[in-house]
């Protein structure tokens, strides 16, 4: 992987050329496009390879992550309620000069539990070979959407006892989420938190279990689970072995390829800054990555 560096994105200077929250970078390679989606103000921003600003549009719904179809945008507000109880939105459309509009809804929730559930505010949805893969925090279950918005459940996390029930969310009395997690980190009770990858062999997925980061490798051929806490790979001819922290992400780009940001931090990289030619406060390592 090797690269130099182009050109940066302005965030603006008030106006409609100005962006709050960067929630979502959406590639559109047939158009030579990016979209940048502004969750604070449900704004896209559409750019030119070359980073200059052609147009921005504004959804009307306060979504925290989108992806776009051929026909349309799918979008989540994670557990917030903003019409009814549901956390995935589909607006139609083909472009901003005819627009979009809010067409479907599904995966209601409950809203007592809502108060305590959690999406991470960052990759929402991962691209699969059928669609986008799609998954909330203390669920269980990994959605596939495909064009036409009929979702379904593709995947299955058995946690067995471990599993975070309705009882452990409703009806405690807590004040607030931190309170939930404090909760739940103190017991042996799993959680997933919206971090998957599907490559056509195996499924990677991240979850927590009192209070630590593990990541899960499911092959998909063979059926086989593993899981464990350490990341390791090779990087300059060189052995990098570390522990996964919490703030370690990974995402699908498509053609059976991943990436996974990794703080620049000594905290997470230890004695491999020196490698990586970085210091505390950097912007983060964006390695690529794809099946062996």
């Amino acid at each position: 992987m090797s690269g130099n560096f182009l050109s940066k994105l302005s965030k603006g200077k008030g106006g409609p050329d100005e962006f709050v929250n960067l929630t979502d970078v959406v590639l559109l390679p047939e158009q030579e496009r990016i979209w940048i989606y502004d969750s604070n103000k449900s704004r896209i921003f559409q750019f030119t390879y070359d980073l200059n600003l052609e147009i921005s549009y504004t959804i009307g719904y306060q979504l925290l992550g989108i992806e776009r179809f051929k026909e349309g945008i799918i979008g989540t507000p994670g557990y917030v309620e903003i019409l009814d109880n549901f956390s995935l939105f589909y607006l139609s459309g083909e472009s901003f000069a005819t627009g979009y509009k809010l067409t479907s809804k599904k995966l209601e929730f409950n809203p007592e539990k809502s108060r305590y559930l959690h999406v991470l505010r960052h990759d929402f949805f991962s691209q699969s070979p059928e669609g986008f893969n799609f998954v909330n925090s203390f669920n269980d279950t990994i959605y596939n959407i495909n064009e036409n918005f009929y979702v379904i459940p593709k995947f299955y996390i058995d946690f067995g006892d471990k599993k975070i029930l309705e009882e452990d969310l409703v009806g405690q009395g807590y004040s607030s989420i931190v309170e939930v997690f404090q909760h739940i980190n103190s017991t042996e009770k799993s959680f997933n938190i919206g971090n998957i990858v599907e490559l056509k062999d195996n499924l990677l997925f991240r979850f927590f279990n009192q209070g630590r980061s593990f990541v899960s490798i499911y092959d998909k051929s063979k059926k086989e689970l593993k899981s464990g806490r350490k990341i390791s790979f090779e990087y300059q001819n060189q052995q990098v072995t570390f522990n996964l922290d919490e703030e370690i992400t990974f995402g699908s780009v498509g053609n059976n390829s991943a990436y996974m940001i990794i703080p620049a931090e000594s905290s997470v990289l230890g004695e491999y800054q020196t490698l990586f030619q970085v210091k505390d406060g950097d912007n983060p390592i964006i390695l690529l990555f794809d099946e062996k």
